[in-house]
């Protein structure tokens, strides 16, 4: 990165869903995950994730999470 930049961005957004009847629980599970890394320098990135999930069936579940992290490297 060039002195003085504002970084780098990036943005990923990812879908899954899982067979959960193989291991006798008998539903699905999905979730949604997005997130957002701005890559400060060569050595710092910040990152925030959101995730929603939930499962299929009798024992519908479901929730949300959002997570911030920082990462340093030398």
């Amino acid at each position: 990165m060039t002195e003085g930049s504002m970084g780098a961005w990036e943005v990923a957004v990812r879908y899954s869903r899982l067979d959960l009847r193989a291991g006798g629980l008998g539903t699905y599970g999905r979730n949604w995950s997005a997130s957002l890394n701005w890559y400060v320098t060569e050595n710092v990135r910040l990152m925030i994730s959101a995730t929603d999930f939930s499962t299929d069936g009798d024992t519908h579940q479901s929730g949300h999470t959002v997570g911030l992290r920082m990462q340093f490297g030398w």
